[in-house]
Parts: C-alpha cells; sequence; structure tokens
C-alpha cells in the first residue's frame, strides 16, 4: 500500500485551482486512506499564474512545459486541466510514462481522442478518472442508492436542464483568461472545445442521465448559436463556431424517454443544474443551486399526505467533515471524486467514472452534433 502520492497539475486556472482545493482538503474532509498527497508540479503558461501556484500554494515546482511533468520521475498521478484540445496527447503521454490520470470533462474533443485515451488506458493499466464530479455530491449519492434499491420501481422520464447565463452578453467573451491574446476564450473556438454549451455543460447531465437511467438507445437534437459574432480582447470580431444552447430528446435502452437541455444563455441562471426522475412508485428532483437537499416523492405514502418531501443529505462515511446537517457547498463534490481517486490508486481499485464512461458520454455528445447536422434522429446502438 502507498503511503504517499506525488500530483501534478497540467493547468492552473479555474479548474486546475479547484483540483489543488480538492487536493490539499481530502484530509480534513476524509478519515481515509492514511496518505500524504504531495504538490510536486504545475504546469502553467500565465506567469501570475505559476508563480501563485508555486509562491502561494505550494507547488514544488512549475513549468510552461507539459512533457515535464508526463515525464518526470517525480510523479504519481497526472491531472490534467487544461482546455479540452489538450487533453488527449499528454494523457496518453503521462500513462505511456507510468503515470495513473486525471482528466477534466469533456475526455477530448472528438470521439476518436476519447477512444484513443480508453484504449491507451488499457493497454498501460493506468488508472484513470474523468471529472464528472456531480456524482459525489452527496444527496446525488442518495438518489444513486435510492434508484438502486428500487424506491423509484420502472424509470419512465429523465428531465435535465444546466443554465449558465455569463455569455448573455454578447460582450461576455472573456470571463477566463484565453490563452492567446489575440482571440475569444478558447470556449468558444470549435477547434480548441469541440463544442459548446452541450460539450462544456450538457456532458454532465448526460452523464447523470447514463449514471441513473441506464444506456441511451438513440436521440434527436437541436441546437443555435444565437451570438455569432463576439469581440476580440484587443480589437474586432470572431465568428463563434460553437453552439450557444441545445435541447436534446433521449430514447434509453430501459424504454425510459428523456429531454436533455442546455443553454450559456440562459438568463437569471448563475449555475443551476437541475433534474427530476420519475418513476412507476416515486420520483426524485434535484437543483444545485439547493446543495445540500434531494426531494422525494413516494406513490407509497399515505394519500392525505402526499407530496415531494425535503430531505437534508449528509455525505456518507468515511466522509468526517463538514459535520453532519452542516452546510455544504459546490467545492465539496471535487473534494469528494478526488477522494475517491486517491483512494482506489492507494489500495489498488478501480475508479469510477472512468475513461470508459468519459467515451459513452462522447458517443451521445457526437451523436448530438450529428443530429443537429442532419436534422434527424440518431441511433447510438
Amino acid at each position: 500500500m502507498k503511503n504517499r502520492m506525488l500530483i501534478g497539475m497540467l493547468g492552473f486556472g479555474f479548474m486546475g485551482r479547484t483540483h489543488t482545493y480538492a487536493l490539499k482538503n481530502i484530509p480534513l474532509y476524509f478519515d481515509s486512506p492514511q496518505v500524504e498527497i504531495n504538490l510536486i508540479a504545475a504546469c502553467e503558461i500565465l506567469e501570475e499564474r505559476a508563480r501563485y501556484a508555486l509562491e502561494r500554494i505550494g507547488y514544488k515546482w512549475v513549468t510552461k512545459n507539459w512533457k515535464e511533468v508526463t515525464k518526470s520521475d517525480q510523479i504519481d498521478i497526472v491531472d490534467n486541466c487544461l482546455p479540452n484540445y489538450l487533453h488527449c496527447e499528454p494523457i496518453i503521454d503521462a500513462m505511456e510514462n507510468g503515470k495513473d490520470v486525471v482528466c477534466e470533462k469533456p475526455l477530448a474533443c472528438s470521439l476518436k481522442e476519447a477512444e484513443e485515451m480508453m484504449k491507451a488506458a488499457k493497454k498501460h493499466d493506468a488508472k484513470n478518472m474523468i471529472i464528472f464530479n456531480y456524482r459525489f455530491i452527496p444527496a446525488l449519492i442518495l438518489a444513486k442508492k435510492l434508484i438502486d434499491d428500487g424506491f423509484l420501481g420502472r424509470i419512465f422520464h429523465f428531465r435535465g436542464l444546466y443554465g449558465h447565463s455569463r455569455l448573455v452578453d454578447p460582450k461576455g467573451a472573456h470571463w477566463i483568461d484565453t490563452n492567446r491574446g489575440e482571440e475569444m476564450e478558447w470556449r468558444l473556438k470549435n477547434v480548441y472545445s469541440g463544442g459548446g454549451a452541450l460539450t462544456d455543460l450538457g456532458t454532465h447531465l448526460f452523464d447523470l442521465a447514463r449514471y441513473f437511467v441506464g444506456p441511451v438507445s438513440n436521440l434527436v437534437a437541436v441546437t443555435d448559436t444565437f451570438i455569432k459574432e463576439r469581440p476580440k480582447p484587443r480589437g474586432g470580431f470572431e465568428t463563434v463556431d460553437v453552439d450557444d444552447a441545445g435541447s436534446i430528446l433521449l430514447r434509453f435502452q430501459n424504454g425510459a424517454i428523456g429531454v436533455v437541455e442546455a443553454s450559456r444563455l440562459a438568463t437569471g441562471m448563475i449555475d443551476e443544474l437541475r433534474f427530476e426522475i420519475q418513476g412507476s412508485k416515486g420520483a426524485l428532483r434535484f437543483n444545485l443551486m439547493d446543495f445540500n437537499t434531494l426531494e422525494l416523492f413516494s406513490r407509497e405514502d399515505d394519500k392525505r399526505i402526499q407530496g415531494f418531501r425535503k430531505i437534508t443529505v449528509d455525505a456518507p462515511p468515511p466522509a468526517s467533515w463538514p459535520p453532519p446537517k452542516s452546510t455544504k457547498g459546490w467545492a465539496r463534490a471535487h473534494v469528494g471524486i478526488l477522494h475517491h481517486f486517491i483512494d482506489c490508486a492507494v489500495n489498488d481499485r478501480k475508479p469510477k467514472p472512468d475513461f470508459e464512461d468519459g467515451v459513452e458520454v462522447q458517443k451521445i455528445l457526437a451523436a448530438t452534433y450529428v443530429s443537429c447536422r442532419d436534422g434527424k434522429w440518431v441511433n447510438l446502438a
């Protein structure tokens, strides 16, 4: 059993900082495993961020070259928080150099790249995980257990919506620093992101739909880019070639039907992921803006008092902090999923969700864009 884990972080932007927070706080949130987590290296091309990672956060060294991290003998785990187009090559290189790997979602810019990553993980027997962190919200841990225990009975419906509003402003193209001073944010360019709102937000709902309901058999989708040009940082405009929003109708292999919507122009929404699942015996509802609560409806309740009831949910063991019934926040899901990965690495178990899950979501994503292009249902079988 390993007694320490040596971490190399690729990218120290918003998500790299989030993952770093999670890794540093695992010993506070969880009693096990008893392992030392060392932040060794951070790859970051922006000087200010790199200096912050080194001087304020405590990384031992920083670099602008991700290969120095993936090839380093000082690293056990490579955690990739780089833009989507820099997921595939660094992750495969890390596995070829004997590293276990964590990758932000989506797994890659294309299904082909995602499948290459999955094959490499199997070839090198590397522990691998994709950050579908919402599975690790305590309320959704309970939701999964209730579904597996038959609380819903036969599932009929999955309805999910993920809305942001930060791009409603036509000038709002630079909330997160771009790596290229002459261009829009990378998330608005297909060559760097692989897609728009469905890639950025919809993938979380695709994963939850699969996780709670089961495999998707076919779908039909519609997307739109409402704001087709946005300003470049230093003047002029650039064409937006990714979707601002999309809606997808799903059929599941078990006969259930579903609807998924994702939008970065959802006026009034800050970070609102919400869904409901309805079955023959009951129903569940969740909204990320009410992080600590799961809503339940049971048809077995006395009809005089039937209705949705709100359950305040605690994190299950081995979580030990925050204390029971205390308010918990968004970052906790990242602590939870990275704790899971570290625990699996220490105890030689297989992490989930893994690259196979990432590929399955990438298949759904690819099918949505084919459906939008061709205007018809697409089979995933």
